[in-house]
């Protein structure tokens, strides 16, 4: 049995009149921005924000590049036939442009868009299917994202699709947080107040994320570890459970290596940080000194003094000595102060 557009309901409208207004300026943006790039050869407008080789990037990837927390959708339901609205739906002509066609080849596309015969669009394999971030109002296409643009320029408010829902997290546990870091100015999200991310285009994210209802703060918390510590975090940084492929920072874990590194250990001279044989003349030198003693103390004939024995005695205690120092685990000092290789290897003496 065929379904027609007449058949099918509109996807319900599940955001507030100020959400929606700011996913539809935000989809209006990229459309404008997809057409520079297209039309206008203006890449440079957008940046990393463009696709492969200068051409308009495909919805799910834009926004996954503006909004933190967006990776490790989890899918709500089963996917439904409906009709979708054209002005929530990130389009992306990186194919085709309506521009391009004939007016019967616009017509034959018009047609064949808004008339939803799931069969023969499946067979032809064309099928619209979509993501729906229902708690920002969003639609991202999956497959049918060229046609979008399309038919926003044709002046059709709706388009049949398949629908998968898929989830975003909530706004109160998402905070944004203005902070100056190695001399710039970023932005940071913060999730449930432990795990940190960069927003790198915040001019795009914030409007959309100001209407869902996500808190911004000017200052980072006292409560925090620094700032500086979480730039060397996003160094290495330690991901999140459920967004494995983004670059996110464990505030917990920084704090818990923080007071690790404060703790009092027993280590040798060699396994300090700032301290290092400037070259290796001076081993030799000691190694010299070691020998030349050995020598003096033991084989030496019975007719030499003993006062050369004792001196000799003297300068190999000092070397042993030193070199003891040198390697055994004698000094206490921070975790913070020895080498990342001998971090582990010794326990507290606190």
């Amino acid at each position: 049995m065929l379904t027609t557009p007449e058949a099918l309901q509109h996807l319900p409208s599940a955001v507030s009149d100020r959400l929606r207004s700011a996913a539809k300026q935000f989809v209006k943006s990229k459309y404008l921005l997809d057409k520079a790039i297209a039309i206008e050869g203006g890449k440079c407008l957008a940046g990393e924000l463009s696709g492969s080789q200068g051409s308009p990037d495909v919805g799910t990837s834009f926004f996954l590049s503006v909004f933190p927390f967006a990776y490790g959708w989890k899918f709500k339901g089963a996917k439904f036939s409906t009709l979708v609205q054209t002005e929530l739906t990130l389009g992306c002509s990186w194919k085709w442009r309506g521009r391009e066609l004939t007016p019967e080849e616009r017509k034959a596309r018009l047609e064949f868009f808004t008339t939803l015969e799931p069969q023969v669009r499946i067979r032809a394999g064309q099928e619209a299917t979509y993501f729906w971030i229902r708690s920002l109002g969003l639609l991202l296409p999956n497959e049918g994202k060229n046609r979008v643009d399309f038919l926003r320029e044709e002046g059709i408010e709706s388009i049949p699709a398949l629908v998968a829902e898929v989830e975003y997290p909530d706004p109160d546990r998402i905070v944004l947080y203005q902070v100056k870091a190695a001399g710039r100015q970023e932005c940071w999200a913060v999730l449930d107040g432990r795990w940190v991310q960069r927003v790198p285009h915040p001019s795009w994210a914030k409007p959309l994320l100001d209407a869902y209802g996500v808190q911004e703060e000017q200052r980072w918390p006292l409560a925090f570890p620094q700032i500086d510590e979480v730039l060397k975090g996003f160094e290495r940084p330690s991901g999140h459970p459920d967004f494995a492929s983004e670059d996110i920072v464990d505030l917990e874990q920084i704090a818990s290596s923080i007071v690790r590194k404060q703790e009092i250990v027993l280590c040798s001279l060699m396994e300090i940080r700032s301290i290092r044989i400037r070259s290796m003349s001076s081993v030799f030198y000691w190694l010299g000194a070691l020998t030349a003693s050995l020598v003096c103390m033991f084989f030496l004939p019975k007719e030499w003094t003993v006062g050369l024995a004792v001196w000799a005695g003297i300068v190999f205690g000092l070397c042993a000595g030193s070199s003891l120092m040198y390697v055994a685990p004698m000094l206490r000092t921070t975790r913070a102060t020895i080498d990342q290789d001998a971090i582990d290897r010794h326990r507290s003496v606190n």
